[in-house]
């Protein structure tokens, strides 16, 4: 596999969350990276990074998660992020009709700025109200965009398939980085970083990937 002594993962891939302000995206990523729910109001402003390392099929995994803001004046910002992805996570809210049928203009926007190859999870968010809260259901949603979108429910708030989520959009993005080039594994490293910067602590690595 090559000389692995200066870094501490095998992979390193870019996943991008994306979707209407308010379905819960943050929380998603709250609830894998830190393992706990976090109750807020409070939108992103532009992107927030955190970093994730699993294990997966052997090989330790490094996982850069841009949490992007959904209110529409981020809109070409976050256009920005899709460079150099290996896997976006569009989020949706069930109890929110309007978030649902947005989700035609983020798949265009993720296929004209995003790589062909990137793998694309759409997380059915807030799965953990009743049925009659509910704006739309699975079923719906699959019949709307096909088969080519993995459609998994979760909920932020009791955990409900969180995991799930990232695990296949972390194997998606994995294959993504196996198709490609070797010159080209990295992510995209034009995103100058903002305040979020301080969220990366652990050990650091140098900027190489190895098969």
């Amino acid at each position: 596999m090559g000389d692995s002594t200066c870094m501490d993962y095998d992979y390193l891939v870019k996943i991008v969350m994306v979707g209407d302000s308010g379905v819960g995206k943050t929380q998603l990523v709250q609830h894998f990276v830190d393992e706990k729910f976090v109750a807020s109001d409070k939108s992103t402003i532009g992107a927030d990074l955190r970093i994730k390392t699993l294990d997966l099929n052997d090989r330790k995994i490094k996982l850069q998660i841009w949490d992007t803001a959904g209110q529409e004046r981020f809109r070409s910002i976050t256009q920005c992020y899709y460079r150099g992805s290996h896997a976006v996570c569009l989020v949706v809210d069930v109890t929110n009709y309007a978030s649902c049928q947005n989700v035609g203009s983020w798949l265009q926007d993720i296929r004209r700025y995003a790589p062909k190859e990137t793998k694309i999870i759409m997380c059915a968010n807030k799965c953990d109200y009743e049925e009659d809260q509910r704006a739309v259901d699975l079923d719906e949603l699959q019949r709307c965009f096909g088969h080519d979108v993995i459609i998994i429910e979760t909920s932020a708030k009791e955990g409900t398939r969180v995991r799930e989520a990232f695990i296949k959009a972390a194997e998606g993005a994995v294959a993504h980085v196996q198709s490609l080039p070797r010159k080209n594994m990295e992510p995209n490293r034009d995103v100058v970083l903002g305040p979020s910067m301080s969220m990366l602590g652990g050990r650091k690595s140098c900027p190489c990937t190895i098969l």
